[in-house]
């Protein structure tokens, strides 16, 4: 053997020594990589996202459909002139309904921004996290429930952070009535129920 393949096997094996003397003092690897030699880890359980949904029926959704009482430390919609009951509704007394239990805003403002979710997330298709739900509360469908068409619900082939169906209606569904015996106003929604009732024979407008 020459002189030059003696100097380039020794020059080859201080390289792979150097090699392995870099390979031990290296810091371990972290848990998660797969050593040589180890099996392939088993599949965990997948996590499981349980939503819950209240259902809220039509009397409760109408008791929300009047005006603010202080005396039972109820608070009219925080938004004030902007409310979907001032802005959308016409005629009526030009205030808020009362905002819901919990709540700063009231039923008609929380479907509004139902809706308009709704809209983007289905009609224009943006991109809406797996992990949100839009969908504030469910409402019955069919006898002593509302229309299907007046409601919003999932999307048939893609998430859209609806689950089921919810009420929500368009502005002509609502109308401003006053009680004639209490002078009381509410918003009238019958228009939107399945089993359809003429309100008070007596309305009064503003």
């Amino acid at each position: 053997m020459s002189k030059r393949e003696v100097k380039k096997r020794d020059s080859r094996k201080k390289r792979k020594k150097g090699a392995d003397d870099s390979d031990q003092n290296c810091n371990p690897p972290p848990s998660w990589v797969l050593q040589k030699g180890e099996s392939l880890p088993e599949m965990t359980a997948k996590k499981n996202r349980k939503y819950y949904l209240p259902t809220r029926t039509i009397a409760e959704d109408e008791d929300e459909l009047r005006l603010a009482v202080p005396e039972k430390g109820e608070k009219p919609c925080c938004y004030g002139s902007k409310c979907t009951s001032v802005q959308d509704i016409s005629g009526g007394p030009m205030v808020p309904i009362k905002a819901m239990a919990n709540s700063n805003a009231c039923i008609l403002c929380h479907r509004k921004g139902m809706r308009s979710k709704y809209v983007r997330y289905t009609i224009l298709e943006e991109t809406i996290p797996c992990n949100r739900l839009v969908q504030k509360w469910e409402s019955p469908v069919g006898p002593g429930g509302y229309k299907m068409e007046s409601c919003i619900r999932r999307h048939e082939k893609q998430y859209n952070g609806f689950i089921s169906q919810v009420a929500i209606g368009t502005t002509p569904d609502y109308t401003w009535m006053c009680d004639p015996k209490t002078g009381a106003w509410k918003i009238d929604q019958s228009l939107m129920y399945e089993d359809f009732h003429m309100p008070s024979p007596t309305p009064q407008y503003l």
